[in-house]
């Protein structure tokens, strides 16, 4: 789970807060992180902490790891509480800085990435995560790169339109492709709008990343 965090949240992080400290980010400034509907829980939501160390955890990954069994962690698990992590601490950035522009956007389900080929995914789940893409459809690179480029440049003429607040989450409508929507909307991301727990992440995001004398 640490790989899977300082390459899609913590790198981003650290990136973004020093371009906002150098002022190379400045008023009027969009930043984008790339999120995920995995972030919301397959098949079943996230039951998402109260508390800091909950979040700490995953990120170090302890929270995988129990008396019975010293490892339980596996990629879909990191992977998907990674990118709700994302959208927690998206939205912690834009009510900090409200003069720049935050949004966490999943590009959905999109071919030829090749997520389930490249090794981290057991064979037999790696089938069956296959089958369920299969079932729920795809689109093609260009659309799902388009989700960030309309959020990029505020194109609300874009392919689903855009318009959304500084902090959402924009994801799938419906399951992983087609229109798009403010996470909040759905029963799983209800809880991307509590800002409790936008700053539990934002402080675990900035405790790990101390530890790791990144944040200086």
């Amino acid at each position: 789970t640490t790989i899977i965090a300082e390459t899609n949240l913590i790198g981003h992080a650290v990136l973004v807060d020093g371009l906002i400290q150098s002022k190379k980010l400045q008023q009027g400034s969009r930043v984008i992180f790339s999120g995920s509907e995995a972030g919301m829980g397959e098949p079943f939501a996230i039951k998402w902490g109260n508390d800091l160390d909950y979040y700490i955890n995953i990120l170090t990954g302890k929270a995988y790891k129990t008396k019975k069994n010293k490892n339980k962690y596996t990629p879909q698990d990191g992977y998907g509480h990674i990118k709700g992590m994302i959208a927690f601490y998206t939205a912690a950035m834009a009510r900090r800085h409200r003069d720049i522009y935050f949004a966490a956007v999943s590009p959905g389900s999109t071919k030829d990435t090749y997520l389930m080929d490249q090794g981290s995914f057991p064979n037999a789940l790696k089938y069956v995560f296959k089958g369920f893409i299969c079932l729920s459809g795809q689109h093609c690179v260009d659309v799902g790169a388009g989700r960030y480029i309309d959020a990029l440049v505020d194109n609300n003429g874009g392919r689903d339109g855009w318009g959304y607040e500084s902090g959402t989450f924009v994801c799938s409508k419906k399951g992983y492709i087609g229109e798009v929507c403010d996470a909040t909307e759905l029963k799983k991301g209800k809880p991307f709008g509590e800002q409790p727990k936008q700053d539990l992440v934002y402080e675990a995001v900035h405790s790990f990343a101390e530890m790791k004398l990144i944040f200086r």
